[in-house]
């Protein structure tokens, strides 16, 4: 194995963990499971007005007219306040750089000769990179499914958040009694109709046209043990009573029943992230509710008229230049950006990497979603 020169190797520098996190980021927008935020434009802003407003009005058919006749002016539409935050809230976490690597690359870059890859030796940035850029990514992801399924609630570390992006109640449906995707009810409970009821609803009232279902797996196995779904798959298939069996283990099957029956694409989601709590312990937190379904079109996602994620600048890149010995990042920065900073007590001699953004999620057309909570709770039990 070749040898490594470790004496030019900067490893505590801010743009180089910052262009390690922001190279990263746009890496996982594309390779990682994050459904909700894959499907979110993210816009840079320079002005907090832009992230906690939006801008919404009808939309009128331009009219016919003849040469030298005077068009109609319309109403411009309005730019509304988003009454549920009064300030941006920012998006960030540290990660501790321990004692033990600090002292291992020092030594390296003393000039100690290594044998092997330089991966092997560097490798530890990349990795606290991808863990903090994946943190930053998780909580936006979670802001752009509270943002679909129109309610956010977050009470942590003194900021609090709750309130509505403003969807019409129509189009926030809550099952009741019989109703409910529950075991008790499997007679009667009427799934399908559930859902094309909302779908027609949207279409009829809003103009709206949903084409994707999204749930988790424990709604769809609910969904399709009702007495409804069976039947309707049985009359799709023109088969009789005693020539039909429907397995709920055939996954495959029952999902392509599903957008036959119901004319939809069926997405199963069914990822979460892992918050440390302020005790120490950490809380596993689904993105999708298991006991809610999300309608929406594939046309828009990335449809920055629909919605977007406004991505402010940084405070940190803004302050950073007035403190003497602050982190250089080159300059006002949207995020994410990540830097170092160190413990001036020395108690521990430690360092720790901060990776964080700053912004939220803008639900341009209100419409965009609907959305069924399916039962009370997560469990779907009762």
């Amino acid at each position: 194995m070749a040898d490594i020169n470790m004496t030019k190797t900067d490893f505590f520098s801010t743009t180089r963990i910052t262009r390690l996190v922001q190279t990263l980021a746009s890496e996982l927008e594309v390779s990682q499971p994050l459904t909700f935020l894959n499907r979110t434009p993210i816009v840079p802003v320079l002005d907090d007005i832009d992230i906690l407003g939006s801008y919404s009005g009808p939309i009128f058919a331009a009219d016919l007219i003849t040469e030298d006749a005077e068009a109609v002016v319309v109403e411009g539409g309005r730019f509304e306040q988003n009454a549920s935050i009064a300030s941006i809230p920012k998006i960030k976490i540290g990660q501790r750089v321990s004692e033990s690597i600090i002292r291992r690359l020092t030594q390296l870059k003393q000039g100690i000769q290594l044998a092997g890859d330089t991966s092997v030796v560097t490798g530890w940035e990349l990795d606290f990179a991808t863990t903090l850029i994946r943190s930053v990514r998780e909580r936006e992801n979670a802001l752009c499914a509270a943002m679909m399924l129109d309610n956010h609630t977050y009470d942590r570390l003194g900021v609090k958040l709750s309130g509505s992006f403003g969807a019409p109640s129509a189009m926030k449906v809550t099952l009741l009694g019989g109703d409910k995707w529950t075991p008790a009810n499997t007679a009667t409970m009427t799934p399908v109709d559930d859902l094309q009821m909302l779908v027609q609803t949207a279409t009829v009232d809003f103009s709206k046209t949903f084409n994707r279902a999204t749930m988790s797996t424990l709604a769809f196995s609910r969904m399709t043990s009702s007495a409804e779904f069976t039947e309707r798959v049985r009359l799709m298939m023109g088969l009789q009573p005693g020539e039909f069996y429907l397995s709920p283990y055939d996954t495959q099957n029952l999902q392509n029943y599903f957008t036959r029956i119901t004319g939809l694409q069926l997405e199963l989601e069914d990822n979460s992230m892992r918050v440390r709590n302020v005790n120490g312990g950490s809380t596993q937190t689904r993105y999708l509710p298991a006991n809610q379904v999300l309608l929406s079109r594939t046309e828009d996602d990335n449809n920055r008229g629909a919605f977007d994620f406004a991505n402010g600048i940084v405070t940190e890149s803004i302050v950073a230049p007035l403190i003497a010995g602050a982190p250089d990042f080159g300059g006002e920065q949207v995020g994410p950006v990540a830097y170092y900073d160190g413990n001036i007590s020395l108690n521990p001699p430690d360092l720790k990497c901060w990776a964080v953004a700053r912004g939220f999620p803008r639900k341009h057309d209100k419409n965009a979603t609907a959305v069924i909570t399916v039962a009370a709770d997560e469990t779907l039990t009762a």
